[in-house]
């Protein structure tokens, strides 16, 4: 497998499936290593889904379009390289999350969307939120007691 193909991002948690063999394949044909597989997440929670999505509108519509096209541009991403809707599904990734994989939606529905992306072979992901604060807020109240009980986050307690 060429090493671009590797490096092809899922929209879907299922997607990732081909992504994550691909790196574990490549890191152990060619360098001889296990590696787990990680990823950036962008995490709009709210408490319902209609309210997850008007809040994610909310930060498109506000964005800072002309900065996110630049660092699109620095990392050699630009619109001549892919269709227009490709490139404006990755535009939108980086408004919201540095490009990461999104989660929009209710606790539930984002905890449901993580189990789906572990089982597709994701071995953890590296979160971040437009307002860090609120989102780290909503995230410890909310989603990581889910994922504890879901088995699929250690207790930072120590077990409790």
């Amino acid at each position: 497998m060429e090493r671009a193909a590797v490096a092809r991002k899922s929209a879907e948690p299922e997607g990732a499936r081909a992504d994550a063999d691909a790196y574990r394949d490549l890191a152990r044909r060619d360098f001889d290593r296990r590696i787990q597989v990680w990823t950036v997440a962008s995490v709009v929670q709210r408490e319902t889904q209609a309210e997850a999505d008007a809040y994610h509108q909310h930060i498109l519509d506000n964005a800072d379009v002309g900065a996110t096209d630049s660092m699109l541009a620095m990392l050699g991403k630009q619109s001549k390289m892919m269709s227009p809707q490709a490139f404006q599904a990755l535009r939108t990734r980086y408004i919201v999350g540095a490009g990461g994989f999104p989660f929009v939606g209710s606790a539930d529905q984002i905890v449901d969307k993580m189990a789906r992306l572990a089982n597709a072979g994701v071995d953890g992901l590296l979160l971040c939120w437009v307002d860090y604060a609120d989102g780290l807020t909503r995230w410890t109240r909310d989603v990581a007691p889910r994922l504890e009980q879901a088995g699929l986050r250690r207790s930072v307690l120590g077990g409790r």
